[in-house]
């Protein structure tokens, strides 16, 4: 090559020596050419023309280059002009006729360019691209006979090219069908894949010939191609959508719209085929195929049947109950493949109209009916069918699909939703209980719950403004709220999932759930408390109430130790999020300032607001009661801000189960450090003048006392001191009624925020606090007079309980009560400045004892306990992650994950405390988001379970920046000593990068593939192994750069989270080797083991049956890289007639589902849902072989293993560790990966040994 490129650069400089000069200039345009360099070709000729007019032969060999450079960059119309210069100057160069002939291709001009490929063909007759393009010319110009001619003389030429070979077969199979040999057709399509790998373009092109004549009613030729499509895949091994399903899909279809021709077809059998298809994975081609005419066939085949008034009389046949589980099968396809569950309906209800059933059949069909009509969300129409199946006979489907419809009609009518919501909670939860892989029935009783919640409130709440008396709407709403939190309770509590025991640590995180909307309530009973306690070292988290709409506030209260609940109605998000807080063993306190939950007192009475609120508004405030005692109901404890309130609240609950805690009002920071700025200023600010009188309100509350008593008093007061000033501040206006004082000496003074309020507090002199007697104004606290006192006014208020349990009247306040006790009041300390100083200042002095930091922290330090630091944990503090635990135990993965807690739990005192962290299966929680993770947490053998909400997302993805953020915080916060991943995919590596991070030693034990390739069992979806070693082994082979590059940093990625890793550790030593060798170091080895139980399993087995046939087992998945295929195609070509029995695991299939039933070559083969691992040894004992053809380098191989121990003959596949248990020959038998031959050959010879010898 450099030797090439010196020779080049010698070819330039000559050039640019000589320009034009023919030898260099023909040797360095070939080089070019030769190495595909268009670009540069191109700008040589552009440069080199004009020095080259008159070369004899030169400027045919320019037009050539030229043209073909540009043909290359794709500028076909610049290169076609240059072309066919150099073909007419040249007649006899084959080559420029060739490329003349490309470019009248590109613009489709057909018949000059088939000429020009046949005049290059003459001249060169072995140039095999020439042929190419003269066929593919012919075949555009209808010349079937002709391309196929052409297209052999390529092939010939070209014979590992893979794409010419699939063309000319799928053109010779059109050309025969368009010639009416279908037959032909037929034999060849069966040929054709039997000898290669056909692609999905010519398969497709087979079955849109195949649709076209069945919607053209030529049934017999469908019958035929379809038929040998399918044929020829299963022959050839390669089951596929558009080989297997879409043919069996067409046959069933000739079924029904032509039976008499289709008369040799089993209907049962072919049922079964159709089935089993379902696990072949959907192909987008399908679709196209759907489109184009299996859906106007169906509805043809809907319509065709008896018992559809729209069938033309003497157009049907009658339906042959033999045929109805083809009717299911094809329902299937189409509700599942297609997506079209009302064609699916259409379908079997025209159908049940037609056939004659007994009961369970019949049963059977109102079951798929009431499913199909729910999937289309017409849920009547489902209840209608499934209603009709008795109790006893129903499936767990049926009931939970009841359930949906029993949702559907939740939310509509508020008497039906008290009666009966709690029977469908109870029904959801016996679902969770029967079926808790799937969280469905979670989700929708979640649902329920909400649409109880807004019944509850809504209709309610129009009762009260629509109708009364009041007490009725209150009572409904009392028993609904009830209701509603005893649901609560239970869904937070599914069975299965035990909660987390009581927490017995100190409280060191406190979360407080609360809302802004009070500015003084959040102020004294929210802000405070957070001050306080982190005085006390303690953090402190404020959410806001609206964070409980969603799942992610668990997050929160998995960081919490104890949760504040302030002031907030009992509203289904309030209630959820407190019994999420009790699960995870989380105290939960309910904080309350105010007389709002009695709803014999509360609230006061309308003529108590002064006219600052409608009658509207009244009533609305009267239906808070239920919803907010229902919160402190629930409650672990509650904390109040006065004697009154408590005393109050055992009178309503007399039981007293719950602790009750008086934490009164406090001086804010603002306050106390303005206080402190007062104290030695008062005798000073008393004497300034004018003198101004000031009343506050931080509510439309409370103004009965203040328009009919003090205002008056007011009144009088200023018409005597013509200097006194009066300030209002906040929601306090002057009566309009009354005139008598100058409106200049009355100053409003809207509140904005409480440093301002403050401002306006220190500029007067005596504090007025009016408030109507009786039981609500009791319960208040005495914020006003300790705000007063502390800005050093002296103050005057309404003798409520709370003043007169802290307050000397005379010493710290004077109390009034009626016009003429306020007017006296306010007079004496009007009339004696030094009275006025003195009160003012023992005022001071006693707010100070009353309400300083240090009441604050006696209160928690009695509530909590000491603030010393907690002592360090005596345990170690164990993270093991894998995406799924019990009890959604899915994957061998997921049961060694399971044994290792419980291995680690049996340790005793040595025992870490161990936290497992997984996805939900069924993830219903909603996205992450603002307000935290979506989780559930629960308690398994000692271990706690944090179970993350999180999407689905293709398992190849390595990182996910929710997940990382999550395990960010809360790893931080929770301090994990050590941590142990297992199978992360759906988490993706993100926890072990954060671990990586914060430096915590972390464990990877690698089960499965994911960690060396995107394919996570190193096998593509063709079956095609992956290469370990190499991260573009598994991509597809027109992978874009972009997907190059991606598969590369994915592999850097994860390798330096392998290299980060304190330990790697295979489950056996071949696995451990397969790392190894794609470059992983230090790879350890920690075996699996087979659980103990298992071990005796052999000793309870029942000895075969040798008369009857060999009982076969296949439960590893109908998966490629399990080796499905290659099973199905064996057992096919071994002809093993009645001398076997197969069972197969669909794993597709839920626990109560009857399975299905199929023959391959004569051997009956059964599907059946997976087995319960409780159930297993009663499976095994029912079987004499398992199979595990697995084609990827299994890890260890559990289920051989197991198998093994319960007295089976094994045939497994060598490879990985999933062979290794086998002894050939005396315990099993070794498979070479993907060998359908060697397969077949083993199952031949153990169905004719099994009556004669060992081992069966």
């Amino acid at each position: 090559m450099a030797t090439q490129a010196g020779t080049a650069d010698q070819w330039r400089q000559q050039l640019d020596q000589q320009p034009g000069a023919a030898e260099p200039l023909q040797q360095l345009a070939s080089e070019l050419e030769r190495r595909e360099a268009w670009e540069e070709l191109q700008l040589l000729i552009q440069r080199q023309r004009p020095f080259c007019d008159g070369a004899e032969g030169l400027g045919t060999m320019l037009d050539y280059w030229s043209g073909r450079a540009c043909l290359e960059l794709k500028q076909p119309d610049q290169a076609e002009p240059l072309l066919r210069r150099a073909a007419r100057q040249a007649p006899d160069f084959p080559f420029a006729h060739h490329l003349l002939g490309r470019a009248l291709a590109s613009r489709e001009a057909w018949a000059p360019a088939a000429a020009a490929q046949e005049r290059c063909t003459q001249l060169q007759p072995e140039f095999a691209y020439g042929w190419l393009e003269l066929a593919r010319a012919r075949e555009q110009l209808g010349d079937a006979a002709g391309a196929i001619d052409a297209y052999t003389e390529a092939a010939t030429r070209l014979p590992g090219n893979r794409w010419l070979r699939r063309h000319l077969d799928a053109l010779q199979v059109s050309s025969q069908a368009r010639s009416g040999h279908h037959q032909a057709a037929a034999e060849a399509i069966v040929r054709l894949q039997a000898s290669g790998d056909v692609g999905e373009a010519t398969l497709t092109g087979w079955l849109e010939l195949a649709v076209t004549l069945a919607c053209c009613g030529d049934w017999g030729n469908v019958l035929r191609l379809a038929g040998a499509i399918r044929q020829g895949a299963e022959q050839a091994a390669r089951p596929s959508p558009l080989s297997t399903r879409v043919p069996l899909t067409l046959l069933g279809l000739a079924v029904l719209l032509a039976p008499g021709e289709a008369r040799m077809i089993n209907p049962a059998g072919l049922a079964g085929a159709l089935s089993e298809s379902l696990w072949l994975p959907f192909s987008g081609a399908e679709q196209g195929l759907w489109a184009g005419g299996i859906d106007a066939l169906t509805m043809a085949a809907v319509h065709h049947l008896p018992g559809n008034g729209s069938a033309p009389t003497g157009e049907t046949e009658p339906v042959e109950p033999a045929r109805w589980p083809l009717l299911l099968a094809l329902a299937d396809v189409l509700a599942n493949v297609f997506s079209r569950p009302d064609r699916a309906y259409a379908l079997l209800q025209m159908g049940r109209a037609s056939l004659v059933l007994d009961t369970p059949q019949d049963q059977v069909l109102q079951e798929r009916l009431g499913l199909l009509a729910l999937a289309e969300g017409r849920d009547l129409v489902a209840r209608h069918h499934l209603d009709t199946i008795p109790e006893p006979n129903r499936s767990d489907r049926v009931r939970a699909a009841l359930a949906r419809c029993d949702l559907g009609r939740a939310g509509l009518h508020l008497p039906h939703d008290l009666a009966s919501a709690r029977g469908a909670a109870n029904h959801l939860l016996r679902l969770f209980r029967l079926r808790p892989r799937s969280s469905r029935a979670r989700e929708q009783l979640d649902q329920l719950l909400w649409k109880l919640n807004t019944r509850v409130l809504d209709d309610t709440g129009r009762l009260a403004q629509r109708s009364g008396p009041i007490s009725a709407a209150q009572s409904l709403r009392r028993d609904g709220l009830a209701l509603l939190a005893e649901l609560t309770r239970s869904s937070l509590n599914p069975p299965g999932l035990a909660p987390l025991p009581p927490r017995r640590r100190a409280s060191r995180r406190w979360l407080l759930l609360a809302s802004s909307s009070l500015p003084q309530c959040f102020l004294y009973r929210v802000q405070q408390k957070r001050e306080q306690l982190e005085a006390m070292d303690r953090e402190v988290l404020i959410l806001d109430v609206s964070a409980c709409d969603t799942w992610g506030v668990a997050s929160a209260l998995l960081w919490a130790d104890r949760l504040v609940v302030c002031r907030q109605p009992g509203t289904y998000p309030v209630l959820r999020a407190m019994e999420m807080a009790r699960r995870l063993g989380i105290e939960v306190l309910v904080d309350i300032d105010d007389l709002i939950f009695d709803a014999e007192h509360f609230p006061p009475p309308l003529a108590s607001y002064g006219g600052t609120i409608s009658a509207e508004l009244h009533r609305g405030l009267a239906m808070d009661a239920p919803l907010f005692s229902a919160p402190m109901e629930l409650a672990d404890g509650l904390i109040v801000s006065t004697l009154t309130l408590a005393e109050r609240w055992r009178q309503l609950h007399p039981d007293g189960r719950q602790p009750i805690h008086v934490l009164p009002n406090l001086a804010p920071p603002v306050l106390r450090r303005d206080a402190s700025e007062m104290a030695p200023r008062i005798t000073q600010r008393q004497a300034a003048v004018p003198l101004r009188l000031l009343v506050s309100s931080g509510t439309l509350a409370h103004k009965q006392v203040w328009v009919e008593e003090l205002a008056p008093a007011l009144e009088e007061l200023l018409q005597r001191h013509g200097d006194v000033q009066l300030d209002l501040v906040g929601s306090v206006e002057w009566p309009e009624h009354l005139h008598g004082v100058d409106a200049s000496r009355i100053r409003s003074v809207p509140f904005s925020d409480y440093p301002t309020y403050l401002r306006h507090l220190s500029r007067a002199h005596i504090g007025l606090a009016p408030l109507e007697p009786g039981i609500v104004t009791d319960a208040k606290s005495a914020i006003k007079w300790m705000e007063y006192s502390l800005m050093g006014l002296a103050s005057v208020v309404s003798p409520t309980a709370t003043y007169r349990g802290d307050l000397r009247e005379g010493e710290h306040v004077r109390f009034a009560t009626g016009r003429q006790e306020w007017v006296a009041a306010i007079e004496s300390l009007i009339a004696d400045p030094q009275a006025r100083i003195d009160l003012a200042q023992r005022a001071h002095a006693h707010a100070l004892t009353l309400f300083g930091p240090e009441v604050g922290q006696r209160f928690w330090r009695e509530l909590d306990g000491p603030t010393g630091s907690e002592p360090p944990p005596a345990r170690r503090k164990l993270l093991l992650i894998n995406c799924f635990f019990a009890p959604q135990s899915v994957g061998g993965a997921t049961r060694v994950a399971q044994d290792r807690v419980r291995q680690l739990l049996a340790q005793g005192d040595q025992a870490p405390e161990v936290t497992v962290l997984c996805v939900d299966l069924d993830p219903w929680q909603g996205s992450p988001g603002p307000q935290g993770m979506p989780l559930d947490v629960h308690h398994w053998h000692g271990a706690r379970v944090v179970r993350l909400g999180v999407p689905g997302k293709p398992w190849n993805w390595h990182h996910d920046g929710e997940v990382e953020r999550f395990c960010r915080d809360w790893f931080d916060r929770e301090g994990f000593d050590a941590i142990e991943a297992h199978s992360i995919q759906i988490l993706t590596a993100a926890p072990l990068r954060v671990a990586l991070e914060q430096g915590i030693p972390y464990t990877v034990v690698l089960h499965d593939g994911w960690w060396l390739s995107e394919r996570q069992f190193l096998t593509t979806p063709d079956g095609r192994s992956v290469d370990p070693a190499d991260p573009l082994s598994g991509l597809n082979p027109d992978a874009s750069e972009e997907e190059r590059q991606a598969a590369l940093q994915r592999r850097r990625d994860l390798f330096d989270l392998l290299a980060g890793a304190q330990e790697r550790l295979a489950v056996s030593e071949r696995f451990a080797e397969l790392h190894r060798r794609a470059g992983v170091a230090h790879v350890g080895v920690r075996v699996n083991t087979v659980p103990e139980p298992v071990a005796a399993r052999a000793n309870k087995r029942q000895p075969a049956d040798r008369s009857g046939p060999v009982r076969l087992c296949m439960i590893g998945g109908m998966s490629v890289h399990k080796g499905y295929p290659v099973f199905r195609a064996a057992v096919q070509r071994a002809a093993l007639g009645q001398a076997a029995a197969i069972t197969v695991v669909d794993h597709r299939l839920e626990e109560d589902d009857p399975g299905y039933g199929l023959s391959w070559g004569g051997t009956p083969v059964r599907f059946i849902p997976p087995v319960a691992m409780n159930r297993m040894d009663a499976f095994y004992a029912g079987q004499d072989v398992l199979v595990a053809p697995s084609i990827w380098p299994e890890s260890f191989g559990l289920v051989t293993r197991e198998a093994l121990a319960a007295g089976l003959w094994v045939i497994a596949s060598d490879i990985g560790a999933l062979a290794e248990p086998i002894e050939h020959g005396t315990n099993g038998d070794r498979l070479r990966p993907g060998s359908v031959e060697e397969l077949t050959s083993i199952l031949k010879r153990l169905t004719v040994s099994a009556t004669t010898s060992p081992p069966l």
